[in-house]
């Protein structure tokens, strides 16, 4: 597993790329001010995804995606009452993190 680090106090826009395995993903951060959510599009040398809204637990990529093996998901890492992921929350409570098939797999009880 890895944690992409993130920090919204730098900008409510970021760019930063990310080595996983042999290749390389651009993500490219973008808050929505009404709908009061983060947004990411992809990208490497052969594939494009647009506009990914954050949700806590769910896959940025689909599930048979031939771009990497493995996927992000912005995962709930701290104790907090917050549900929501919220624009100063994302990269602290709320942390975008890389697992492998293998390691999604078994978190997720081997579905």
């Amino acid at each position: 597993m890895k944690i992409i680090p993130f920090n919204p106090s730098l900008s409510s826009r970021q760019s930063l790329s990310v080595n996983v395995g042999e290749a390389v993903i651009n993500f490219y951060f973008e808050w929505n001010i009404r709908d009061s959510s983060w947004y990411v599009d992809l990208d490497n040398t052969e594939t494009e995804i647009l506009s990914i809204k954050l949700l806590p637990d769910s896959n940025l990529l689909p599930i048979n995606n031939k771009l990497i093996n493995g996927n992000f998901r912005v995962l709930k890492v701290k104790s907090s009452e917050e549900n929501i992921i919220t624009y100063d929350n994302f990269g602290s409570v709320f942390q975008l993190v890389y697992g492998t098939n293998e390691e999604w797999s078994k978190i997720d009880g081997g579905l």
